[in-house]
């Protein structure tokens, strides 16, 4: 989960102010356009242990991953500046259930990683995704960064109930 709070996910990031009508131009972290176009409440955190709650309109899918919308309340370009470059994260419950064999990247992180033969590996450090797929990097037991393809090649079980992760270690590189 995020450091701020259990159950508050990272889906998000303001980018810069845009325009001279108070839109913003926003990078989503989300796998789907689709689901990103559905939020609308954010949480940004302002400082230490302090947030604000906003809320978007006129969100518009512009390339990929980015978006514009308005700042519900604010309209003016140099009140939007404080928001450039902060983190969008919203409450888990705005999420839609995922099928089964589908995963939160967030649910995925420290997860403990064993080989088929029930060998501890390592921790789940990040979940990467550079398009072309998505890779668990692992901190193995000697300290050592590795990736693993997370596909049902390399992957052979998920299991979040028990905090763990089996893979097929000729997978991994180190």
């Amino acid at each position: 989960m995020s450091d701020y709070n259990k159950g508050i996910l990272l889906v998000g990031q303001i980018l810069k102010p845009i325009g001279i009508k108070g839109a913003v131009k926003v990078r989503s972290f989300m796998s789907s356009p689709v689901e990103f176009l559905k939020l609308s409440k954010f949480i940004i955190y302002t400082g230490e242990n302090t947030s604000e709650n906003i809320e978007f309109s006129n969100l518009k899918h512009i390339e990929q991953d980015k978006f514009s919308c308005t700042i519900k309340g604010i309209e003016k370009h140099d009140v939007l500046e404080k928001y450039r470059l902060k983190n969008l994260y919203i409450d888990r419950k705005q999420l839609i259930p995922l099928d089964e064999g589908e995963y939160y990247f967030e649910d995925l992180q420290n997860l403990d990683v064993y080989d088929e033969f029930g060998l501890l590996l390592g921790k789940v450090r990040a979940v990467l995704d550079y398009g072309a797929g998505s890779f668990l990097e692992i901190r193995t037991e000697d300290n050592k960064i590795g990736t693993i393809p997370f596909n049902k090649n390399s992957v052979v079980t998920v299991n979040l109930q028990h905090s763990r992760i089996i893979v097929n270690k000729n997978y991994i590189l180190v």
